[in-house]
């Protein structure tokens, strides 16, 4: 019932064809690896363990894709990976996973929380980007990049819980990363008079894109 291809010297899975609505993907093909290619079909997907990487744009634009179950063995997801999964509801993420990437999971319109794992030290640009629906993040102290535009279009989303020893800190609806240099995030929740800290020297990307409630920054000397 799986698809797979072959082409210049790898093979890859594009689609599954039986009737179950949650399918564990084979750990091969014949013996051999593969990777995925926007793969399709199933609705529950897990991914099973050994498999050490998702690759860029492996379920991208996945309608069917509610919920993905990924095993502690993987440790990459590459860009795009779930972008425009929009009726993705479920992640279960890696704890050995240590970036999320570019638009990872963009455009996932049903997504309504997530948990970064502690093992992640990165989150990279657009990597929830336009996440309508998102409305809960919890970020660990591992983390010690996340990108300016990492949750743009996020227009539900009114805060992110921090935990452990962060490097980052929230004050009145302002991410700042810690020690207070730079903006980090704005919530689309925050004061209509957004008051920066002292300390501030840079303002990420975008951080103020979409937040329409916002009538004055008072920015410091």
């Amino acid at each position: 019932h799986f698809i797979f291809s072959y082409s210049d010297g790898f093979y890859y899975l594009h689609a599954y064809l039986g009737e179950e609505d949650t399918v564990t993907l084979p750990k091969d093909y014949n013996g051999n690896s593969y990777m995925l290619k926007r793969f399709v079909g199933a609705s529950h997907v897990i991914i099973p363990d050994g498999v050490t990487r998702i690759d860029g744009y492996a379920f991208e634009r996945n309608k069917e894709l509610i919920s993905i179950t990924i095993p502690n063995s993987v440790t990459y997801i590459g860009e795009n990976a779930f972008s425009g999964c929009v009726n993705l509801k479920d992640i279960t993420l890696s704890d050995r996973l240590t970036e999320i990437s570019w638009y990872a999971f963009q455009n996932c319109d049903s997504l309504i929380s997530i948990e970064i794992p502690e093992s992640v030290t990165s989150i990279a640009g657009y990597a929830f980007g336009n996440c309508s629906a998102l409305t809960s993040v919890v970020i660990p102290d591992s983390v010690t990049h996340i990108a300016s535009e990492a949750f743009t279009g996020c227009t539900a989303l009114q805060d992110i819980q921090l935990t452990g020893d962060p490097n980052f800190c929230y004050i009145d609806g302002v991410l700042y990363n810690n020690p207070i240099t730079q903006i980090v995030w704005v919530s689309y929740g925050c004061p209509n008079e957004v008051v920066i800290v002292d300390g501030v020297t840079a303002i990420g990307v975008e951080v103020f894109r979409g937040r329409k409630n916002v009538t004055s920054v008072k920015i410091p000397d």
